[in-house]
């Protein structure tokens, strides 16, 4: 490492794996799968991969906190003082953070919860997969990963959301094209780009009696909003209790974010907004993501036992399996059994820019540039201050390393990007990069770090790299030197670690760049990518999932242009679901590659509160905006048609779509941009099943005016011919189990009203 970076820098990145001492002598052997990975090496099978219980960065802290941190670190410091300030960890002020502890399986946990909260305060306690989170201090760490039946214990995440900071003043208060009833309609301000307010109209539905649920990472949390939720409710931008338009029914909050856990943004609220906007009369729920994959599915399960008819989420977790469903995916999957439609947004991690293309000088503006894939891996020498680098972060300095080779001819390790870095909440740049490949979850032999450098590859940038070793991912976390303009360009090796007890092999890898509110605006140096090699896709986790409705953006503005950050597809599965705590991989016989999105909605609606402290309705960006947008659409769908189940409303939205014209990303196949088309309210609800229809009574007999001796509508005669007395008798009957039908009818259609 370069002096200029110095000595608590250096410490900064180590961790990842921790030390052999810590980590690596937690270890748990799992069961070797049943058949070798698609990708993986040809070698002869190995032993079972060894998984790290305590997670890098939490390695490094309870080094540091026990004073054996390295040559270096003499563990005066505060705890997590030599820690870049990217790694993403928060501490209370008695030094604490929270982790996810893992468990084997309920029993365990069960046994450990009063040790577990010895350590600290336990938050949350999961069931679809067995799981305690708890705020701990780092000289605890070690003990929660000795607890019988641990299998990991690792830091909180904060949930990718698929929102666009980059929102715009409205020209004109959200109210002015509209009624205040209902402030917020998508089409107040641009009639026609969902046909929602025609379909209201003419379907004479506002979602009445249709539940929505939501997920995001908060509702009603932040302090210091522009609107509380009160003043929305009041506003007419919500309903609730003081809706000014009889819109009464409170929105049921089941559980909000926890600032003990996550930067909470109230996401939330926006996009409850929007669900009102398009259909006033829809019931809302509300929960978090929270802090794991399992809390995530846990939310799902009780927004389904709260009678959700419709769920619309737009947050991923950044380690959620792409290549495989994981459990966030089952719980999702599992809702859509139990007759819900699912929605999810695409995620804002694409971009446009140019793109190596094999010619000098190669580039074309045409280019999704979100990610980087090769099917093909081939490793090779790495640069020396990558090496010292990775060595120094896994505390090791005898690793064997080798880096991914980036060139079509000869060996490159170094892979370029010029990117545009979204803004920290301190008003700094940073970005983040991401490593997936091709192996599954509890099946991973092969260990990669990201290692950030500048432009030519000469120095280390301030970084925070990490790795797991239980799920096939890895990132750092970034941000330039003091005085670079944004956009800057950076260089990024992919390091492959040659660990004790782990088995490296040439799996598929993306490399994808998480940048939300950046983009790329140039990968690669012109020469070209070797074959097996693409760019673009950028939707990863549940949003791939064959169960769940994935919807890109196009501007409320111009509806017929995808959002640059729109994500695009395809997925491709390999692995059979991720659903058990130390499950042994099944793979796919016929890899599944999949088109996503599924179609397209709008965002860039009018909401009342973002950013934070406007005075004025803002504009909310992204696939974030979109979700709910197309959710709501559904609501009304759903209204008309009560009885139409949720594969009847998806295959609504998607076959109704209308097509949108071809867009300007020339490396991604139309479907996997824009799925079947921008979603379309009238079209979708006209292809619905129609309701049936209330049946009429039947007329009370009444005598003939003409005073003959035939008894009216009988076919009786006063004489009294029994067949005829008969007949009457049935007649009438029938007219009476009709009108009994048709009340009953009438009593269960408001039954689902509420």
């Amino acid at each position: 490492m370069t002096d200029s970076t110095g000595a608590g820098a250096r410490r900064s990145h180590r961790g990842v794996l921790g030390t052999a001492a810590t980590a690596l002598g937690l270890g748990l052997l799992l069961a070797a799968a049943g058949a070798a990975p698609a990708f993986a090496t040809t070698t002869p099978p190995a032993p079972a991969p060894r998984v790290e219980v305590l997670a890098q960065s939490l390695a490094l802290l309870a080094d540091e906190a026990s004073g054996t941190g390295g040559a270096e670190g003499s563990g005066s410091a505060a705890i997590g003082d030599t820690l870049d300030p990217t790694l993403g960890l928060t501490f209370d002020d008695q030094g604490r953070t929270p982790v996810t502890v893992l468990f084997a399986s309920a029993d365990a946990l069960d046994a450990a919860r009063d040790a577990v909260a010895g350590s600290g305060e336990i938050l949350t306690v999961t069931t679809s997969q067995p799981t305690i989170v708890v705020t701990a201090a780092p000289t605890a760490f070690e003990q929660l990963a000795a607890l019988p039946g641990v299998v990991s214990v690792r830091p909180v995440q904060q949930p990718v959301l698929g929102h666009s900071a980059s929102a715009t003043i409205a020209s004109a208060p959200a109210s002015s094209g509209n009624t205040a009833c209902n402030p917020l309609d998508v089409e107040a301000d641009a009639p026609g780009a969902l046909n929602s307010a025609a379909a209201r109209e003419r379907f004479g539905v506002d979602g009445t009696g249709v539940k929505v649920g939501i997920i995001s990472d908060s509702f009603a949390v932040v302090t210091d909003p522009y609107r509380t939720m009160a003043e929305d409710i009041a506003a007419g931008a919500l309903p609730g209790s003081t809706n000014p338009c009889g819109y009464t029914t409170d929105i049921l909050i089941i559980e909000d974010g926890n600032p003990k856990l996550l930067t909470n943004t109230d996401e939330g609220r926006a996009m409850a907004q929007l669900v009102h906007g398009v259909a006033p009369g829809a019931e809302l729920m509300f929960a978090t993501a929270g802090a794991n994959e399992a809390a995530y599915a846990d939310n799902i399960n009780r927004l389904v036992e709260a009678g959700a008819d419709i769920i619309v989420d737009d947050a991923t977790f950044p380690d959620e399996p792409l290549y495989q469903e994981g459990v966030v995916g089952t719980g999702a999957r599992k809702a859509v059994e139990q007759g819900v439609l699912y929605l999810s947004a695409a995620q804002n991690q694409s971009s446009i820019g140019q793109a190596s293309q094999g010619t000098e000088p190669g580039f074309r503006d045409d280019q999704s540039t979100g990610s980087w894939t090769t099917k093909v891996s081939s490793f090779g020498p790495c640069p020396e201050i990558v090496a010292e680098e990775a060595r120094a972060v896994v505390q090791q300095p005898e690793l064997v390393v080798d880096c991914q080779n980036f060139a079509r001819e000869g060996h490159d390790p170094l892979l370029r990007a010029t990117m545009g870095l979204p803004l920290t909440p301190e008003g700094t740049l940073a970005g983040t990069i991401k490593a997936q490949w091709a192996e599954p979850v509890w099946g991973v032999e092969t260990v990669f770090l990201i290692i950030a450098l500048d432009e030519d590859g000469t120095a280390l940038v301030p970084q925070s790299p990490g790795a797991e070793t239980t799920t096939p991912y890895a990132s750092t976390e970034f941000a330039p030197p003091a005085g670079i303009e944004n956009p800057a360009s950076f260089t990024f090796a992919l390091v492959r670690l040659h660990l004790e007890g782990f088995h490296p092999g040439t799996p598929e890898v993306r490399i994808q760049f998480m940048l939300d509110d950046g983009g790329v605006s140039s990968l690669g140096d012109g020469r070209g990518w070797a074959d097996g090699v693409t760019i673009g896709p950028s939707i990863w986790g549940h949003a791939g999932d064959e169960s769940v409705l994935t919807v890109g953006a196009a501007s409320v503005l111009t509806p017929d242009v995808i959002e640059d950050y729109s994500g695009v597809g395809p997925v491709r599965y390999l692995w059979e679901p991720a659903t058990g705590t130390k499950s042994t991989p099944v793979p796919i016989i016929d890899p599944v590659t999949r088109s996503k999105p599924d179609v397209v909605s709008v965002d860039q609606s009018l909401t009342t509160f973002f950013p934070a402290g406007a005075k004025r309705e803002f504009r909310f960006g992204g696939t974030s905006a979109a979700t709910p947008n197309a959710g709501a659409v559904a609501a009304l769908g759903l209204e008309y048609s009560p009885d139409a189940t949720a594969e009847q409303l998806r295959h609504a939205l998607v076959s109704t779509a209308t097509a949108m014209p071809e867009q300007r990303i020339r490396n991604v196949s139309r479907e996997n941009v824009t799925g079947t088309g921008r979603v379309e309210a009238v079209n979708a609800l006209a292809a619905l099943p129609a309701p049936a229809p209330t049946p009429s009574p039947t007329p009370t007999p009444t005598p003939d005016a003409g005073g003959g001796n035939r008894l009216a509508d009988t076919g009786a005669d006063v004489t009294g011919a029994s067949g005829g007395l008969i007949g009457m008798a049935v007649i009438i009957a029938a007219g009476i189990a009709l009108v009994a039908l048709g009340r009953a009818t009438a009593i269960g259609g408001r039954g689902r009203r509420g």
